[in-house]
């Protein structure tokens, strides 16, 4: 059967990376024959609604120009459409997804990958009927998301570098709260730092907080990390970088197929590394869930 794309872009992603290489993609999919249908998405479009009543049986693939929350928008618009194969052009400011799955690290790769290569079938996350590639956090990294929606950036700070800016700042600062939840129907109540629940390894850019997570595993990562002083949090920092944070006596880790989070008003989670809002949360797997393009193997 002959592809057929359906292109979602986010001129916006990545403080407008998305509108400087569309032009490039599109002279790619025309030179190589690649038929397609394009639109943008806008601030404060349901562009999951937009995918879900675009992308009919027509289509074979649907190409995401974006970053991580572009990329959940599009996988809530298809939904429970198996048959559709996701491709990644990663132009976020984290991009944490193509951390876990290998579609290429740059334009050229990517594009190489659209071509040339091979499906793979991946597990989804499910938190409150909302599908998730990559996680949810709550706690710390939730109140970073929250900032980051609340509050304009910091001058003469762009991308990354405004994102690491408030999780310094958070992070000197941010009182870790009482959280009740359940993991597999063991319950627990701590005064937790941070809890992320994962489909993937990395969050914020380039945080490993579930290094071996395996987004077709048929299970959920689970990064517990209990009350750190201030002072010891910036001397963690680089292990959580590098996902050696394990050794830490305030990390635990989960292998899980549900986790249940009780209400609770004070604390924000994201999804994606998109605002979520304030629990209760009841997340699971679902597996074998979406077909994504990825490198073939060398």
């Amino acid at each position: 059967m002959p592809r057929k794309l359906l292109l979602m872009v986010n001129p916006a992603a990545g403080y407008g990376k998305g509108a400087k290489i569309v032009g490039e993609v599109e002279k790619f999919l025309r030179t190589n024959d690649l038929v397609y249908e394009s639109f943008f998405t806008k601030k404060g479009q349901n562009a999951k609604a937009i995918v879900k009543r675009r992308l009919d049986e027509s289509f074979t693939d649907l190409l995401v120009i974006g970053g991580d929350g572009t990329l959940n928008d599009a996988i809530n618009g298809i939904g429970d459409n198996t048959q559709v194969v996701v491709n990644v052009i990663s132009t976020g400011t984290g991009n944490d997804f193509i951390k876990s799955v290998d579609v290429g690290s740059n334009l050229l790769q990517q594009l190489d990958t659209l071509l040339h290569g091979v499906e793979k079938t991946i597990d989804l996350g499910v938190c409150n009927e909302r599908l998730f590639h990559n996680g949810v956090g709550i706690g710390f990294d939730g109140q970073i998301v929250a900032d980051m929606k609340q509050k304009k950036k910091p001058l003469l700070l762009w991308g990354y570098g405004a994102y690491l800016y408030r999780v310094l700042r958070i992070l000197s600062s941010y009182q870790e709260k009482q959280l009740s939840f359940s993991i597999d129907g063991k319950k627990y109540t701590k005064k937790v730092l941070l809890l992320t629940v994962a489909n993937g390894t990395t969050f914020g850019g380039g945080f490993v907080l579930t290094p071996d997570a395996k987004v077709d595993d048929g299970l959920l990562d689970v990064c517990l990390i209990e009350r750190i002083l201030p002072w010891n949090r910036f001397l963690s920092l680089s292990k959580l970088g590098a996902g050696r944070h394990g050794k830490l006596e305030e990390v635990s880790f989960f292998k899980a197929s549900h986790v249940s989070i009780e209400a609770d008003k004070k604390q924000w989670m994201h999804i994606d590394g998109e605002l979520l809002g304030h629990p209760p949360f009841e997340i699971n797997i679902n597996k074998k869930a979406l077909k994504v393009r990825v490198r073939a193997s060398v």
